[in-house]
């Protein structure tokens, strides 16, 4: 996917010289600064292809170690309208030869759709391009008005996951008897992965995930049936369209 993102841009060597990067000399041997003040915004038309929206503006800080022996060759972000409903937000900083060794962090401060998003990822080595670091996130986990910290965020994952083993054992949160072995589930944006791999891990419980998509609030109820055939290691969220296709949604209202 990475290599049909790469074909909407123009080239790091065309970014750097209309001053999209801006390349910052660091006293630590190895380490650097990379500057920027926009980011790609690409909407998928087909599965894994992209086509360029625009730009969204505002400050963004690349901060990067290296190694004699792999160099930084470059950096760019992208916000990806997916086709499954999701908005995602993605940085890359490439090194040449390959990532082997080096680190990479980033801060932003973004202006996108008449709101604010910022935040900080550390961009890890994509095991299927060893070129590339890179951080894939939900945008609306950094909307200034709604975000959390990222480990408020993984606690919260984290302990839906832990009511979602005890609904499978027939067990509510304060330990009482759960039935109808249901767990109930609200969020801004898609679902994470790891929420449809634990429901995937179970059998006869249903999620009820209540969600906000385009002004509109709905609930769909996603059993261990469904999110077994959903589910993909390969899919980190997923979105209202995807839910609201493959489970039973209903409509609660406006947001």
């Amino acid at each position: 996917m990475k290599e049909k993102l790469i074909t909407i841009l123009t080239g790091i060597s065309a970014l750097i010289a209309a001053g999209f990067l801006c390349i910052v000399p660091s006293t630590v041997a190895h380490a650097g600064v990379v500057t920027g003040d926009r980011v790609e915004i690409a909407e998928e038309y087909s599965p894994g292809n992209y086509s360029s929206l625009g730009e969204a503006f505002g400050s963004i800080t690349l901060s990067y170690t290296e190694t004699a022996a792999n160099t930084f060759s470059g950096g760019y972000g992208i916000i990806k309208k997916n086709l499954n409903g999701t908005e995602t937000i993605v940085f890359y900083a490439a090194f040449s030869p390959n990532g082997d060794g080096v680190s990479a962090n980033i801060t932003f401060n973004l202006n996108y759709n008449n709101a604010s998003y910022s935040g900080t990822m550390t961009l890890q080595q994509d095991p299927a391009n060893t070129y590339y670091l890179f951080c894939e996130m939900p945008l609306f986990y950094f909307n200034d008005c709604t975000k959390g910290s990222v480990v408020e965020y993984r606690r919260d994952i984290n302990k839906k996951i832990t009511d979602i083993e005890k609904a499978a054992q027939g067990i509510n949160p304060d330990g009482s008897v759960n039935v109808t072995k249901t767990v109930e589930y609200s969020s801004d944006g898609a679902l994470d992965g790891t929420i449809m791999d634990a429901m995937a891990k179970t059998e006869g419980v249903t999620l009820f995930y209540t969600y906000t998509y385009e002004g509109l609030i709905f609930r769909s109820a996603i059993t261990s049936d469904a999110a077994t055939a959903l589910y993909s290691k390969d899919t980190p969220w997923y979105g209202p369209c995807l839910i609201a296709d493959n489970c039973p949604t209903v409509l609660l209202g406006a947001a």
